[in-house]
């Protein structure tokens, strides 16, 4: 191999082999972070499921033990039904303890008899649950007692959760609740494990694919750097590329033109004759600054080469876009003998992508934006409103009875009512606003930049609205045949707090709806209570 090559594959082998060894530490660390954070979250769900079910009795025994001494409390009849119900749902559970607070921290209830009357109001566990933040602690324990008997070298989680009637009554007490969780620790440990174990085999077996790849690829660079041996003198003027269908062009070290295939003749207008000797300037179009031009020539200098879309101009003033490439040509001392670019049109390229945009994003019998770009904008205007306190309305438009004039006059003349129903909306709208169709017959209209007070936006949308009306309510000349039609609109204001552009549109949907139940011909603006206690 060349020296750079086994350099390479040596200095690449000690970084896999680093790189692997603290990938996998760190990720068995965190796959069992995330996975004992899952058994938490379950371990808590599974508390507070206990204490909804238990809520009733402790609720009563609650309300006996304030006047009751330790002794008093586990004689209690209630104790003894409450452990009772307690260890025959601990039957097919994990569980192997639970215990009562009350508010003051005093043990009421624990199926370890022993510890009933205790004061825990210093509890961490017991001051979070009581704050409203459910709480989780792993240990292990060498010795435990459990409801049924002494446990050893266990690991054991307990969980708090406030015991309270509803989400947000106050807490009455706190539920704790003991489980053994030794098995799911070693399984979590074991799946951590085989998991790091194949990240580490996965970077080894990619290490193992690189390092054939960079031998084959120096078996490559050693026969390419025989043929470049042989042909040295032809690749100073890139004389192969002129027999390609690309335009190219050879200068000389100051760049001044010294050929041009026949593809640059086609291309550019120029004649052979009219551009050798001049520089690459008569090209210029102007659309790009001394920066950009600048720049491209760093590339060059520093790299050799530079490739990349730019704009130029034929012969007859006409602008078109192109991807030039420039190679510099360098003699055996490196010094820069030619430059040789490659003009690659790619007009109608741009065409064909401005047309797949045009019909990804825009309805093709009106021109205007289709429900995918109104989506995208909506989304942007949502976020805009919420960070500058103004508010946007959303207008659903449904032509009314326009099935009727498909009928009557035909589907030609309906698509004559649509385009002209659609050049109308974009007369009444601002030029910060959107006008778009869903499809059939239906419309959204999207007004940004309205006034910060709820208010004000309602008269600016009411204004915007009775303008709709009113210019769609004007005869439409369908051919020969003179049209009528109305629309029944549906608004909603929307300060970019809502939940989501789905909501508003269904909003403003059932607006519609109730624009057509009023009569049709009208508008309905959605009543939803102000945000933030704006009027």
């Amino acid at each position: 191999m060349f020296p750079l090559l086994r350099y390479f594959s040596i200095a690449s082998l000690a970084a896999v082999i680093v790189t692997t060894a603290l990938l996998g530490l760190l990720h068995h660390r965190v796959e069992r972070i995330q996975l004992l954070s899952i058994g938490e979250s379950n371990h808590v769900a599974l508390t507070q499921s206990f204490a909804n079910t238990l809520l009733p009795s402790f609720r009563e025994l609650a309300a006996t033990a304030k006047n009751l001494d330790t002794d008093a409390l586990k004689r209690h009849p209630l104790t003894a039904s409450i452990d009772s119900n307690v260890r025959g749902a601990m039957q097919n559970a994990r569980v192997v303890k639970v215990k009562f607070y009350d508010t003051e921290g005093r043990t009421i209830f624990s199926t370890d008899a022993t510890q009933i009357g205790r004061d825990y109001r210093a509890n961490p566990g017991f001051i979070s649950a009581l704050q409203g933040r459910p709480l989780s602690e792993l240990t292990h324990r060498d010795s435990f007692s459990a409801f049924d008997r002494e446990i050893v070298d266990r690991d054991v989680l307990s969980s708090y959760v406030a015991m309270r009637a509803s989400g947000n009554a106050p807490a009455e007490g706190v539920l704790e609740v003991y489980s053994d969780v030794t098995d799911w620790i070693e399984h979590t440990n074991q799946q951590a494990f085989v998991v790091t174990l194949a990240t580490i085999l996965s970077l080894c077996l990619l290490y193992a694919a690189l390092y054939f790849i960079v031998r084959h690829a120096d078996g490559l660079l050693r026969t390419q750097y025989r043929q470049l041996q042989r042909s040295e003198s032809e690749l100073r003027v890139a004389a192969t590329a002129f027999e390609s269908q690309e335009a190219m062009m050879v200068t000389d070290a100051d760049g001044v033109i010294l050929r041009v295939n026949r593809a640059f003749v086609e291309i550019t207008g120029y004649t052979a004759e009219e551009v050798v000797g001049k520089t690459p300037r008569v090209l210029k179009s102007g659309r790009h600054d001394a920066d950009f031009y600048r720049t491209m020539w760093q590339s060059i200098v520093q790299s050799g080469s530079w490739q990349g879309e730019l704009w130029d101009r034929r012969k007859n003033g006409e602008e078109y876009p192109e991807w030039l490439t420039i190679s510099a040509v360098k003699d055996s001392n490196g010094i820069v003998t030619h430059y040789v670019g490659a003009h690659l049109d790619i007009t109608e390229r741009k065409k064909a992508e401005e047309q797949i945009k045009a019909m990804a994003f825009y309805d093709q019998l009106t021109g205007l934006p289709n429900r995918t770009l109104l989506m995208d904008r909506l989304g942007h205007a949502m976020t805009l409103c919420a960070r500058s306190n103004w508010h946007g309305a959303l207008m659903f438009i449904d032509l009314d009875h326009f099935k009727a004039v498909n009928d009557s006059l035909g589907h030609n003349a309906g698509d004559m009512l649509l385009q002209q129903v659609a050049q109308r909306l974009q007369h009444c709208i601002r030029a910060c606003d959107t006008a778009s169709r869903l499809g059939g017959d239906e419309f959204v209209v999207m007004l940004e930049n309205l006034a910060a007070s709820r208010l004000d936006a309602v008269q600016q949308l009411d204004e915007i609205g009775n303008k709709i009306l009113a210019e769609l309510n004007q005869p439409f000349q369908l051919g020969a045949d003179v049209g009528h039609n109305t629309p029944s609109i549906g608004a909603v204001l929307f300060n970019g707090r809502e939940s989501s552009v789905d909501v508003l549109l269904k909003l403003a949907d059932e607006a519609m709806y109730q624009a057509k139940g009023r009569g049709r011909n009208g508008m309905v603006i959605h009543q939803q209570p102000a945000l933030d206690g704006q009027a």
